[in-house]
């Protein structure tokens, strides 16, 4: 399957449906993905945010997701993945 900047999902490609103004900005999203998701699983004390005496779980992406395009975002690559301190995936470098 050849992949493009844009989204897929379980039946195809995610497209618009006409209703902007229930779209969800990158920061919502990561927020969703991280904080809240924290949060939900009752891990808040150790997980979804960067704060000390925390695991320090992140990506380092290619691009900066909260200032480029949306369209832009599908592009990015994960140049790095760091899993309790420790880098997993990629390089810090």
């Amino acid at each position: 399957m050849r992949r493009t900047g844009t989204p897929t999902g379980l039946v195809g490609p995610i497209t618009p449906d006409g209703e902007p103004g229930e779209a969800i900005t990158a920061e919502q999203a990561l927020i969703a993905y991280t904080r809240t998701a924290a949060w939900v699983n009752f891990t808040d004390d150790k997980l979804g945010t960067l704060e000390k005496g925390k695991l320090a779980d992140l990506d380092v992406l290619s691009k900066n997701i909260l200032e480029i395009p949306p369209a832009e975002i599908g592009t990015t690559k994960v140049l790095a993945t760091v899993i309790d301190g420790k880098v997993v995936y990629g390089s810090l470098q």
